[in-house]
């Protein structure tokens, strides 16, 4: 399969846009032997960049400043940047929007959706840190399903090995979910 073009971006902070975007970027790695992350927010704290840093060898995925050929590439987004984020979106064959099962987060999402649907791009919204059986997961689901907004199928859950790993290269529970992610969005790109 012809690599993608990802952008992953939500202008609310703390989404899980870096994170979804390392994980999603090994699991890509792991399956097709490479994939190219373009960490396009200027915060050196918390980013793609001081994530693959830190891991060092242990990535597969590779950081990227410009990519290059046609294969796979994230770009991980920076929150309140609605400059940066119009500006990879139009780059983009699909836009993952990261959300946590929050009435905050769920209230942003219209702002998030608008910027990708006036661009002419394709929006999917990604549940994550869903904790099953819970209130708040049984209001997102209920909102998601009230919308009109895609939605990935595959919900990241709230796991230990998830919120542990910065820094690190992605232990292999987590990559199990990001994997059912790739399998969905690669049935979709096709």
């Amino acid at each position: 399969m012809r690599g993608k073009r990802l952008v992953v971006a939500n202008l609310k902070g703390g989404a899980g846009k870096t994170t979804t975007t390392v994980h999603l970027a090994e699991a890509i790695a792991r399956r097709h032997g490479a994939c190219s992350v373009v960490d396009l927010d200027p915060n050196a704290d918390g980013s793609a960049t001081a994530w693959f840093t830190l891991a060092g060898t242990a990535m597969k995925a590779s950081l990227v400043s410009e990519p290059s050929g046609d294969g796979w590439v994230i770009y991980d987004t920076p929150p309140w940047s609605a400059s940066v984020v119009n500006v990879a979106v139009k780059s983009a064959d699909v836009v993952l929007i990261p959300v946590r099962p929050s009435g905050l987060d769920l209230s942003r999402l219209a702002a998030m959706t608008d910027v990708v649907v006036r661009a002419g791009k394709p929006p999917v919204v990604l549940v994550n840190a869903a904790i099953a059986g819970t209130t708040a997961q049984r209001a997102a689901r209920e909102a998601l399903d009230e919308s009109d907004l895609p939605v990935m199928q595959t919900w990241i859950p709230q796991r230990q090995s998830i919120q542990n790993a910065y820094g690190t290269g992605p232990a292999s529970e987590a990559l199990k979910f990001y994997g059912w992610l790739l399998d969905e969005l690669e049935e979709a790109l096709n």
